[in-house]
């Protein structure tokens, strides 16, 4: 018998296969569900059954919005690989007919490699990550210090501020440019403050989970 003349099954998913090729397939499921070896989505024992003839009618919804009509073959981008060896025949055919090789799975050698690459994005990431903090951190420290000596250098300049207003002795043109000097530092303050903001802000940003994406 011809691949022309061979009984095929339609599935609902729309993948075509020869009877006997989707029946050694579900042969092989025992205590397993049944799914197409193309899409995996689920099978029921009867399938529609197609009469004997051309091909020409057959038609991959999924692939029909992704036909090139400069290419002949075209891949269905939309189909996982198969999980079993069908014969060359027993492919997703679109709306003009063309035959679909079904794709092989990946080796574990290629599978490797790509966990070996995204375990290397990972470990890259997570450095950045630490180095964010690193900066923060050190950012926090250097505010805090500076925070405590403005703080002890008001305290002495309130002092002093004090002592020379009770004796009257300072012009009041000098009082004014001291004051000046002390709502600058507190300037300082707050102009460190928003610093160490940003930089939190950037790290919230940078390790949640929908940058990583």
């Amino acid at each position: 018998m011809t691949d022309i003349e061979q009984e095929v099954i339609v599935t609902k998913c729309g993948h075509v296969f020869h009877k006997n090729c989707i029946q050694r397939w579900l042969s092989t499921r025992n205590g397993q569900k049944k799914s197409c070896p193309t899409c995996r989505l689920p099978m029921s024992s009867s399938e529609q059954e197609l009469p004997s003839g051309p091909h020409e009618h057959w038609k991959c919804g999924e692939c029909s919005a992704r036909m090139s009509a400069s290419c002949p073959v075209m891949e269905c981008l939309g189909c996982h690989p198969t999980l079993v060896s069908l014969c060359p025949t027993c492919v997703v055919l679109n709306h003009q007919s063309h035959k679909l090789g079904i794709v092989p799975l990946a080796s574990s050698e290629a599978l490797q490699e790509g966990l070996t690459e995204m375990r290397g994005w990972i470990a890259d990431r997570d450095a950045a990550l630490e180095g964010l903090r690193a900066v923060s951190e050190d950012l926090k420290e250097r505010l805090k210090r500076i925070t405590e000596s403005l703080k002890q250098e008001n305290h002495v300049a309130t002092e002093a501020l004090a002592e020379l207003s009770d004796a009257s002795t300072v012009p009041v043109r000098q009082l004014e440019r001291l004051l000046a000097l002390a709502r600058g530092n507190n300037s300082v303050i707050e102009q460190s403050t928003r610093i160490i903001g940003a930089y939190d802000y950037a790290l919230a940003l940078y390790a949640s989970p929908s940058t990583s994406a």
